[in-house]
This record gives structure tokens, C-alpha cells and sequence, in this order.
């Protein structure tokens, strides 16, 4: 079936209707076009009709992006980011002023006031200009409309697409971070991936650990200076990134397209379902034949109870909160309606997450279990037949619990040879871990620990 389009449903006989003061509202997956129509069919009705755009988007790099799409177009569309009309209206500016010159104010990825309201608390002036002005033509664009239509629950004008995740291939989910570094081992080396960290200093830490790889940031984070700045100016202008692996912060979180048939692995570690389908927006499938393979943050009933219960004590904590912060209260809100279900059943989150992706639950891999196995084979084969005393004995045992990321009977902290022997078992791994007496050379006499093959496994403990 061939793909519909935002700019296949809205025409010029159906902008022509909008008028002044009316609300519009375009919901649909990322590569969708919602983007696309503002740049290229409003662009060309404005044109015709000697009428004026604003865009507004969340991110720089966004920006940059629409800038570089919107050449030759710049007569009619104006693209700046909500920061500096924030900026522009904390400075004293009039916001009609501001608006005066436009027929059409596009908020694209609306649902920033609300995700940047926790770290950013001048994202509610958006929501303020959206009161204040009535006679302009509001066009609101998202993939994520959920907190907006809790703010705002009716638009003159509707437009929707089904959504389609037929690309994502596989889906994983991980309990350990840990588990991270077996999912990059994994993966082969002309492929690349893009790894999303919910904290900036872990993401670049991680970022250091590999080979052609490299580390972004927005200009506002106290790590900027350890940004690629390289990067950033390929993915605006080239829509790609040359490393292999690109680990980002929310920087790279909405409409920013990566057009690259090479990206085809993505790694979220992230909580929050809205946030988790921007993060899988950046990569836009230009073939039909394109799959992507997901490896996702896993969230039990105890964690989301604690992340359940810093919600509700944030919207307590504050008498007047929704007076004050009217982005955040909005945001804590939708947050909880999307949370509080999740924990009602066995695997809630991953269950919501495959439901919003359109993915079966039962094909979901458990990162954890799949790489453990992959990890301690690699380790087996690494150190098999080697003699090991003292130090490369300890730094084998260390490697070995390092690679473990399940929960075991028996325990290996301890690190003694039968709780590794039984991880092997469990793991249906055809190694076993022996100790023998070493007869000759300058450790005769001394016991030491040998990697060797076997042919065949008791799977049981």
C-alpha cells in the first residue's frame, strides 16, 4: 500500500478554510510530512495569496535543519525557535508586535512547553502566547500530542494519519545498563547506531569507551564543550552522521531527520513513552525495505512506583504549582496518566511501549538473557586454554561477573569457580571453568584456573 502523506489530506481548498483565530491541529508519526507541508504546500498557498509564515521549532539543530530546507523560501517563511521568543517576551517585547507580520504561526513539535517544562521554566510563556493571540491561524504539529490535548482538547480543525511501525524489526529490552556495552559488541561494524542517554555526563562517559564514535549536547548543557560540533553540522546539513556510533542527549529528541540506510540500530534509555517515540522519529525510512532494531530500558512495577510517586510529590510540593507552572503540571500530569496503568499488570511498560509502537509483545527479546549468552561466549573463547594465576585469575573472575546480567540461584559475587560454572550451565554455554596443578616451569606446583570446551551441557544446576 503506498504511503499518505499530511500533504495528500490537506490541500489548498481545505487551508482556504481555515481563518483567523482558528486552532489547527496535525497529529502523525514522524516522517509523515507533517514538516514537509508547512515548507512546501502552505509555503505555496501563502505564495499564492501574498500571505506570511511563521515556523517556530524546539531545537537549533532543528532549525538549522528547516533553514536549510526552506532556501529560496525565506520570503514567506520566518523559522526561529521558541527560545528566543521566550527570550524576546522576558526582554519586554510585545508578542502582537512579534506576530504582525505573519498570517500563519506553525508551533511545530508543540509538545516542547510541556517535555522542556522540568528543566526549563520559561517554557509556559508558549502556552500564555497561545491565549493572548487570537487572529492568527495556530497550526500545531506533533507525533506526541498527549499533554497538549490535556491542555487543549478542541481544535477547529483535526487532521490525523495511521501510524505505522512495519520498519522496526526487533525489539529489546534491558533491566541492566550493563547490558549496553554487549549490545554495541554485538552489533556489526558497518552498521551503525544511535544511543539516547537520559543523563549527559553517563552518555558522554559512555561515548569515550568506543572507537568512531562521538558525543552531542545542546548549546545550553554545562558539557557542550565536549559536543562534536562536526556532527552536529553534518546532521543539518547532510542529515547523517559519519561515526559509527552517535550517543546524544534530548538534543537530537524532535523532528531532526537522520536520512541514513546505515543507521539500523537505536538505544533508548529513557522512561518516558513520549520522549521514547521522538527518540525513534530521528531515523526517517526512505526505503520500504529499511528495518531498525530497538533496544529499549525496561521499567519493573517498583521502579515505576518510584517514578510514579516523584510525580505526585511534584505536584504537591508546590501549593500554587498550576498557577506557577502551568507547562510542568501538564507535563507531570500526562506523565502519570501514562505511567499509573503500566504498573497494573506483569511487564505493564513493555506491554504500553510494543501497544504505542504497534509491536507484538510476545516477540519482545529480553536484552539481558540474549547478550549474557553472547558476552560470556565471547569471554570463553577469549581465555580458553590460558593458564591463569594471581591477576589474569581475578581479572578473568571480573570480566566474568561483568558479563553477567541476569539474576542467578546461585550467586556470583562470590566469584568461585561453581557459581561461574553454573552461569555457564544456565547459559547452555559449552565451556567449563577447571582448576589443575600446574608440573612444570615457575608456577609449579601452584593451582590455576583453565577455560576448556566441552561437548555437551547439563542444562540445570
Amino acid at each position: 500500500m503506498e504511503k499518505i502523506y499530511i500533504s495528500d489530506i490537506i490541500g489548498n481548498k481545505e487551508i482556504a478554510r481555515w481563518k483567523p483565530g482558528d486552532n489547527i491541529l496535525i497529529e502523525s508519526q514522524t516522517g509523515s510530512g507533517k514538516s514537509e507541508f508547512i515548507k512546501n504546500s502552505l509555503h505555496d498557498y501563502c505564495l499564492k495569496n501574498n500571505k506570511r509564515i511563521l515556523l517556530l521549532s524546539n531545537r537549533t539543530l532543528l532549525k538549522n535543519q528547516n533553514i536549510n530546507d526552506l532556501t529560496n523560501k525565506l520570503d514567506v517563511v520566518s523559522a526561529f525557535n521558541y527560545q528566543r521568543l521566550e527570550f524576546n517576551v522576558l526582554n519586554g517585547s510585545n508578542v502582537e508586535n512579534i506576530f504582525n507580520q505573519y498570517d500563519y504561526i506553525v508551533f511545530d513539535e508543540i509538545h516542547y512547553p510541556f517535555s522542556d517544562s522540568t528543566f526549563n521554566l520559561n517554557s509556559s510563556i508558549i502556552l500564555d502566547i497561545i491565549n493572548q493571540i487570537s487572529d492568527k491561524v495556530f497550526v500545531f504539529i506533533t507525533a506526541t500530542p498527549q499533554a497538549l490535548k490535556n491542555y487543549q482538547a478542541s481544535y477547529e480543525y483535526t487532521y490525523t494519519l495511521p501510524y505505522d511501525y512495519s520498519y522496526i524489526k526487533d525489539i529489546y529490552f534491558f533491566s541492566r545498563t550493563s547490558v549496553i556495552d554487549s549490545i554495541i559488541q554485538s552489533i556489526h561494524l558497518n552498521e551503525k547506531i544511535l544511543y539516547f542517554g537520559s543523563n549527559a555526563k553517563t552518555t558522554l562517559n559512555l561515548s569515550q569507551q568506543y572507537p568512531n564514535s562521538t558525543f552531542i549536547c545542546s548549546n545550553n548543557n554545562k558539557l557542550y564543550d565536549y559536543s562534536n560540533k562536526e556532527t552536529m553540522i553534518n546532521i543539518e546539513n547532510l542529515a547523517k552522521f559519519r561515526e559509527r556510533i552517535l550517543f546524544s542527549t534530548s538534543v537530537l529528541s524532535n523532528g531532526v531527520n537522520l536520512k541514513d540506510a546505515q543507521l539500523k540500530h537505536i538505544v533508548i534509555n529513557s522512561s518516558d513513552p513520549i520522549s521514547i517515540i521522538q527518540f525513534i522519529g530521528r531515523k526517517r525510512i526512505l526505503d520500504p525495505l529499511e528495518r531498525i532494531t530497538l533496544y529499549l530500558r525496561d521499567y519493573h512495577s517498583g521502579q515505576l512506583y518510584y517514578l510514579i510517586s516523584g510525580l505526585e510529590k511534584g505536584l504537591k510540593s508546590k501549593e500554587n504549582f498550576k498557577q506557577n507552572n502551568l507547562a510542568r503540571y501538564y507535563h507531570h500530569q500526562t506523565s502519570l496518566q501514562l505511567l499509573r496503568p503500566m504498573r497494573k499488570e506483569d511487564s505493564g511498560f513493555q506491554k504500553a511501549i510494543c501497544k504505542y509502537l504497534q509491536f507484538d509483545h510476545d516477540k519482545v527479546r529480553m536484552a539481558d538473557k540474549v547478550f549474557e549468552k553472547i558476552s560470556l561466549l565471547k569471554l570463553m573463547k577469549q581465555y580458553e586454554g590460558i593458564h591463569l594465576f594471581g591477576e589474569k585469575k581475578e581479572l578473568f573472575r571480573d570480566k566474568f561477573k561483568d558479563s553477567v546480567f541476569t539474576y542467578k540461584e546461585i550467586s556470583i559475587r562470590k566469584r568461585g569457580i561453581r557459581a561461574l560454572n553454573a552461569a555457564l550451565i544456565v547459559n547452555n554455554i559449552c565451556y567449563e571453568i577447571v582448576t589443575r596443578q600446574e608440573r612444570k616451569g615457575a608456577n609449579r606446583g601452584q593451582r590455576y584456573w583453565m577455560v576448556v570446551k566441552v561437548e555437551k551441557i547439563e542444562n540445570e544446576i
